[in-house]
């Protein structure tokens, strides 16, 4: 698997391997980036959806960082379903937010066999310091 990135195992009730290891991500990137993952939740179909982030220095130094949440959909197999998601991004500028930021990003499943993301949101933009709790149903 080139490039660095997310990997996942998926293993039965009584924890043998199922499948062996997958990559969550598509997107790969070789140097000067960190990903982590996030959250997992099931589906009632037998798949389930993961999230991850994606942390990168920009500029010089290393003063502007953008982070990106990821989300993946996948079969009880481990298998793609769909293209690989931006969810959400963010900008810190010297260890402050210069725009609207988002972060711990969960996930949840619905009885009606959907999935919910929810974060909590902050607007630090001048004249706003509002923080919020932001949800999105797919």
């Amino acid at each position: 698997m080139p490039g660095y990135g997310v990997i996942g195992q998926i293993f039965s009730q009584n924890g043998s391997k199922i499948v062996e290891e997958i990559k969550l991500n598509t997107t790969t990137y070789d140097t000067g980036y960190l990903f982590y993952g996030k959250h997992i939740t099931s589906l009632n179909n037998g798949g389930f959806v993961a999230i991850w982030d994606l942390f990168h220095n920009v500029g010089s130094g290393g003063i502007e960082r953008t982070y990106k949440t990821y989300m993946q959909a996948f079969d009880g197999s481990g298998n793609k379903i769909g293209a690989e998601n931006l969810l959400l991004e963010s900008i810190v500028y010297q260890g402050k937010p210069n725009m609207a930021t988002n972060s711990d990003v969960v996930l949840g499943t619905l009885t009606n066999g959907n999935f919910i993301a929810v974060w909590r949101s902050l607007d630090n933009t001048y004249p706003y310091n509002d923080e919020k709790l932001t949800g999105q149903v797919f």
